[in-house]
């Protein structure tokens, strides 16, 4: 990733500090996934389970 001086370079950090990974586990497993396969375009599969996972 080149930049020039004087430009800002900025990152997302995310602090996992007090991440259960257990409860992550769970919350995944109680998503309905199957919903995203009922679509032939791919696209539309993507858009669920994108939804789903950010719901």
């Amino acid at each position: 990733m080149a930049h020039h001086k004087g430009q800002r370079i900025s990152k997302e950090v995310r602090n996992f500090k007090h991440f259960n990974e257990r409860l992550f586990l769970e919350d995944l497993s109680s998503i309905p996934w199957e919903y995203a396969n009922n679509f032939n375009d791919p696209n539309d599969s993507w858009f669920v389970w994108k939804s789903l996972f950010l719901e």
